[in-house]
């Protein structure tokens, strides 16, 4: 359950004011001595979407193109291909981040995690709810009797 507490403002406090010794008495499971990364790390990245050149939709746009000879409209379609392969540059997809656990075990994931602990997570949300709603009734000048 230290946790749990870890994650709080007060166990956030004792970590930032106790130093050393907060960082001790309530570490991440990645500071601790014994951790050591899952073999099965990282997951293997996710596949790239095939670019519009290998389906040929980019041949049609060209036709297309080609058969406006000119005027406005082909202006604006050229443009507004030239900025999506510009932004398709600037952004990439193998700049895209993905955060997860480690694994489909891993005992930070709350899905893992015991039904005793999700009910000492969960018990005091309800209640804070529960306290709320109650307050906005009060306010409005009801009473739930």
């Amino acid at each position: 359950m230290r946790d749990l507490i870890r994650e709080t403002v007060l166990g956030h406090t004792i970590r930032l004011v106790g130093g050393k010794a907060g960082h001790r008495l309530l570490p991440y499971p990645e500071e601790q001595p014994n951790f050591s990364i899952p073999p099965d790390w990282p997951p293997p990245p996710p596949a790239e979407e095939p670019d519009a050149d290998a389906d040929g939709r980019e041949d049609v746009n060209a036709e297309v193109n080609s058969s406006l000879r000119g005027g406005r409209e082909h202006d604006e379609e050229a443009q507004e291909v030239k900025v999506a392969k510009e932004i398709k540059k600037v952004n990439p997809v193998s700049d895209v981040k993905i955060v997860t656990w480690y694994n489909d075990s891993d005992p930070s994931n709350p899905q893992n995690w015991s039904d005793a602990k999700k009910a000492v997570v969960m018990f005091p949300l309800c209640l804070l709810t529960f306290a709320a709603s109650r307050v906005r009734l009060a306010k409005l000048g009801m009473r739930g009797d």
